[in-house]
């Protein structure tokens, strides 16, 4: 079984004014047992390296019902923003475990 740890951010509430991180953000370190974990057709697996929380993040941490120029963030999902992952378990013939990719990350 081979284990690996992978950390996101949860986003907690929609902050009334500057965002706080205890009140409105959680540093989940989660695991992942890769061997055992199936995937489907062309998916594959990531293991975030770096996270850029640029500015822009700020716009999707609101009420869904309110618009805006990127999709919100539900509650208790977690934070997306433009990041390098590595590939560690792949189904696609484009990916392969190793591999350095980008983009944006936590869809």
């Amino acid at each position: 079984m081979t284990i690996v740890s992978n950390k996101g951010v949860i986003f907690k509430a929609v902050p009334k004014g500057i965002p706080k991180v205890d009140e409105h953000f959680e540093l989940a370190n989660r695991t992942i047992d890769i061997e055992n974990l199936k995937l489907g057709e062309n998916e594959f697996l990531l293991r975030n390296l770096y996270l850029s929380l640029d500015p822009y993040v700020r716009s999707t941490l609101r009420e869904s019902h309110i618009k805006s120029y990127m999709p919100a963030v539900p509650i208790g999902h977690i934070i997306t923003g433009v990041g390098v992952s590595e590939v560690i378990k792949s189904n696609h013939s484009n990916y392969k475990v190793g591999d350095i990719v980008y983009g944006f990350i936590g869809r």
